[in-house]
């Protein structure tokens, strides 16, 4: 029994070293809803902003380099680095319209386009259609690589309450319907990216629908190209007979009736719409646009530099003599520097000081006259 209690006087002091050796450990609760781990492949957005611009947005102070894809990447073409501000922003400018680049940061990546600005709209055309309350329109676009490019269509009443047409399209044409037929409409169509509006094009009624599908087969009613305006027929009016007299003697002839008056016409010959009048012809301008280059390096020599090194023992010239020095002494060498050196202006390109830049050829149907871009038309 002695020996028994012995050994429970050791385990009951071991027990106490042990625990007097030992940290207690606060029984803590942990704070619920903090991230430990996260997937940081997604913690990068990059989007057009402007025309040749990106926007990239990730994590503050964030190290971003922009490269081009292998698509349009060039010879010698050097990532753009930037570090996003405090609002984890980092703006890259000077881009060529419609090259892929790729955005990286140390852990996620994305792939942009740089996009051009919507573009104008132009020479917008309203014609009827078999429905009376229906109409088609056709337009064309003007714009460089500005990627999807969407329409917004409006028929707006010129006055009155009733409702403005609003439609969406994709294409170059649409059917508007519900038109109220003894309305007058203004037409517009406006091109939208995903920069924003671009210019849009616009064309009056000069006449409601209800007078051109009623009387005539001519749908060309846009004052830009007004049809011509014809006088209304005139409707004989039937003359009394006079009645028979009485008088066995014969009654006078009664005179014919007279003829209606023959309709007279007029045409008018305006400019289409977008043109304005110059001479006997018309005309419109429009200015010069360009196609931008990010410069590219070649890694190379860049000048030389002198620096001071430390020479070996050896005869030096000193006061026009030479003299043997036994220690290492001070002497003055020449290195070549290297560094990245800006490529040649390519053969078309200028330089503006921050990229290469070229106009662009005119477009079909286009004449350089020197200052801008010119079209004719004859008046219609």
């Amino acid at each position: 029994m002695k020996i028994k209690h012995i050994a429970t006087a050791l385990a009951v002091t071991a027990a106490a070293i042990i625990a007097a050796s030992t940290p207690a450990i606060a029984a803590t609760n942990t704070q619920p809803g903090i991230v430990v781990a996260q997937d940081r492949t997604a913690t990068i957005s990059a989007n057009p902003t402007a025309p040749g611009e990106i926007t990239v947005t990730t994590a503050p102070e964030t190290r971003v380099s922009l490269v081009p894809t292998q698509r349009f990447a060039t010879k010698g073409t050097k990532p753009r680095n930037q570090v996003s501000d405090n609002d984890g922003r980092a703006v890259f400018r000077g881009l060529a319209p419609g090259n892929s680049y790729t955005v990286l940061t140390v852990d996620a990546s994305t792939t942009v386009t740089a996009l051009g600005s919507a573009g104008s709209a132009t020479g917008l055309t309203v014609i009827t259609t078999e429905s009376r309350d229906t109409v088609r329109l056709t337009w064309n676009l003007r714009a460089q690589k500005a990627g999807r490019t969407t329409f917004r269509v409006t028929a707006a009443p010129q006055r009155g309450a009733s409702p403005t047409i609003v439609d969406e399209v994709t294409t170059t044409s649409a059917v508007l319907s519900g038109l109220d037929s003894t309305v007058r409409y203004t037409f517009t169509v406006t091109p939208i990216n995903a920069l924003g509006a671009g210019t849009a094009t616009s064309a009056r009624m000069n006449r409601p629908l209800i007078d051109i599908t009623g009387e005539s087969s001519d749908v060309d009613t846009m004052e830009t190209n007004p049809a011509p305006v014809t006088a209304p027929l005139l409707t004989p009016t039937a003359t009394p007979q006079p009645r028979p007299s009485s008088s066995p003697e014969p009654a006078a002839a009664t005179p014919p009736a007279p003829q209606p008056a023959a309709p007279r016409t007029r045409t008018i010959y305006v400019c289409p719409d977008g043109f304005a009048e110059s001479g006997n012809s018309c005309t419109k301008a429009s200015p010069y646009t360009y196609s931008t280059r990010a410069y590219t390096y070649t890694y190379g020599k860049t000048g030389t530099e002198t620096y001071t090194d430390t020479c070996s023992s050896g005869y030096t010239d000193q006061d026009g003599q030479f003299h043997w020095v036994e220690q290492p002494h001070p002497c003055t060498r020449t290195r070549d520097v290297y560094g990245n050196v800006k490529d040649a202006t390519p053969a078309g390109w200028s330089d503006t000081g921050s990229n290469w830049s070229k106009k662009d050829d005119a477009p079909a149907g286009w004449s350089d006259d020197g200052s801008q871009y010119v079209q004719t038309a004859d008046r219609v």
